[in-house]
């Protein structure tokens, strides 16, 4: 099995110890609510995602604004723990 380097350790960590952090709702509702902003897009791939960054950024940006009060404390709830999860993954490895 092929090892991984150390930012995909840190990152595997951070991820990992991130998921912990949310409980079932939390990571119910981030997700669904990802899919819904990237559904949004009518992408297929994430290929067609990245073609058109300015089109797609521009959509992603109006779902965004669409989600409701507690989607939009979820995900940012869950992205300060992401964030907060990879400096400690950084400072342990």
């Amino acid at each position: 099995m092929e090892q991984l380097s150390r930012e995909g350790t840190i990152n595997n960590i951070a991820m990992t110890n991130w998921l912990d952090s949310l409980d079932d709702e939390e990571r119910k509702i981030f997700v669904d609510s990802v899919f819904d902003v990237i559904r949004s897009t009518e992408c297929e791939t994430m290929g067609e995602l990245g073609s058109n960054k300015l089109k797609t950024t521009s959509e992603i940006l109006r779902a965004l604004s669409h989600l409701s009060p507690e989607q939009n404390k979820t995900i940012k709830f869950a992205m300060k723990q992401l964030a907060m999860n990879r400096r400690e993954s950084l400072r342990e490895n």
